[in-house]
């Protein structure tokens, strides 16, 4: 069963009779600022996609933007795995319109504010204004998508933000098997609720003809013919006539015998995504063929251009999972305060979460990071504690990916200081930027003789093939590094020894 999106609309905008009943229903509505604006550019898409000016693609791919936010002390964040798993909830949503999502820049934003992540609806010109991607569909994940500022009305999952252009989710809702932001990216793309008219309540009175115009918004009602289909309800004639009858119902088969203002029984289709019926198939929900139209027109308008202006990135679907490699399974690290993950490429990923947690299922404490490259150190564990790691990789393109095998680790009592060592006097290389040569000279002055890791570091921090073991005497030590194998770039050279952490930028210009 697929959890379609649901919320509850803000109980002082309904009637009595209706706030009794509690009511399910989106925050896109008739009432909505811009309502009229949407409808228009619904009506617009339609005549385009009608007159065949409209020219389709092999897939159109759309770059979104996710704004994670948080209290400004990090908490409460959903899970950037979460985030994964919406994305890829998305493109299977959305693949049979050849229709596919990517993550705009690559990357995910994390927004650290108590009141935009509490109350949202007090930052729309200040944060979110602020935040918001202009290349981008844009999707802000919040503790509440309420819109009631004092409190009480109510709650709202999600909803599409029609003259901000923009797309407001309870982060609860960013998941798999949830089709609450698909709901929201046909609204985005123009689309009506096929039960247009009805939001504040259903019509499920049988044997009774309905009105003539719903009971919100004045939508004339749509006949069960579809002899009105182009002016009445949703203004798409491929989805029948429906008064919100998916609400309250039970199961994917609607029965009841509602009647059209002219005395024909309807038949809603309980598997369209911009309906309520809650209880069908996963694999069953769809788009009409109208509405895929309507959605690709509204892509290819004027109002879209921004989603066309940045190259897409190529696709390149990740088949591997990771294979972890330090801390390896059942060890002890030497420190706790500074403890460096590694792990294996995985062909096609160009960023990895890296999972941390005192409980092997990630829910506890978690420490999760971004890496684009195969290792990182973390420097907030506890001494003397169990620990599990895993890494999942993904790309702009590709998220339905699988995090690592879980690797059981202990860290150490021992403290590793990662400021510079008080004994070095200085650290240098030379020439810098590297350009007529391959060879790099490294230069370190020690008041103290120590044993240091040497690492060459790439700019996403991956480790290059130049890693060793040093020793350093009192006094100037010099050595060379070749690094003829290595393609042009940033660099970043690291020393780490018990004592702290000399690092030094290296540019490699032949």
């Amino acid at each position: 069963m697929r959890y379609l999106f649901t919320c509850l609309l803000l109980l002082g905008l309904l009637p009595l009779s209706v706030q009794a009943q509690a009511i399910h229903t989106c925050g896109t509505t008739p009432w909505s600022e811009g309502f009229e604006l949407q409808k228009d550019r619904l009506l617009h898409n339609l005549r385009q996609a009608a007159s065949g000016t409209v020219v389709a693609r092999n897939t159109t791919y759309v770059p979104v933007k996710f704004h994670v936010g948080a209290r400004n002390d990090g908490s409460g964040r959903l899970s950037a795995t979460r985030v994964l798993d919406q994305l890829c909830e998305l493109n299977e949503d959305f693949a049979s319109l050849d229709i596919q999502f990517f993550l705009a820049d690559g990357s995910i934003n994390f927004i650290n504010n108590t009141t935009f992540y509490e109350n949202h609806i007090n930052t729309q010109n200040s944060v979110m204004t602020a935040q918001r991607d202009s290349r981008a569909m844009n999707v802000y994940i919040v503790e509440s998508a309420n819109t009631d500022n004092n409190g009480g009305g109510g709650i709202t999952l999600a909803y599409y933000n029609i003259p901000r252009d923009w797309i407001v989710i309870t982060k609860t809702y960013v998941r798999r098997n949830d089709a609450t932001l698909s709901h929201e990216v046909g609204h985005f793309f123009s689309l009506l609720h096929t039960f247009n008219g009805w939001e504040c309540e259903s019509y499920n009175t049988q044997g009774v003809n309905a009105p003539v115009t719903s009971s919100c918004g004045q939508v004339p009602t749509e006949r069960a013919s579809g002899s009105n289909c182009a002016t009445a309800g949703d203004f798409i004639c491929d989805t029948p006539a429906d008064y919100n009858n998916g609400i309250g119902w039970n199961g994917c088969n609607f029965t009841l015998n509602v009647l059209d203002p002219v005395g024909e029984q309807i038949n809603p289709d309980e598997r369209n995504y911009l309906s309520y019926f809650l209880d069908c198939p996963d694999e069953e929900y769809f788009f009409s063929d109208q509405q895929i139209s309507a959605m690709q027109a509204d892509y290819n308008s004027n109002r879209r251009n921004y989603l066309r202006l940045d190259p897409v990135p190529d696709y390149v679907e990740i088949t591997g999972t990771s294979t972890n490699i330090s801390p390896e399974q059942g060890t002890t690290t030497d420190a706790y305060n500074y403890v460096v993950f590694e792990w294996e490429a995985v062909a096609g990923a160009t960023s990895y979460i890296l999972e941390i947690d005192r409980i092997s299922s990630f829910s506890l404490d978690p420490v999760r990071v971004i890496v684009s490259g195969t290792s990182a150190e973390i420097e907030d564990l506890q001494a003397d504690r169990n620990y599990f790691w895993r890494v999942r990789p993904f790309n702009a393109h590709f998220a339905c990916t699988t995090s690592s095998s879980i690797t059981n680790f202990r860290t150490g009592e021992d403290v590793v200081s990662t400021s510079t060592p008080n004994y070095v006097e200085s650290f240098t290389v030379a020439p810098n930027p590297v350009q007529s040569q391959s060879e790099l000279q490294v230069f370190l002055n020690t008041e103290q003789a120590f044993t240091g890791q040497l690492d060459l570091l790439d700019i996403n921090g991956r480790p290059t093939a130049i890693r060793q073991q040093q020793q350093f005497a009192v006094g100037q030590s010099q050595f060379t590094l070749n690094l003829s194998d290595l393609p042009n770039g940033i660099y970043l050279l690291r020393v780490q020894s018990a004592d702290g952490v000399l690092t030094q930028k290296v540019i490699l210009a032949r």
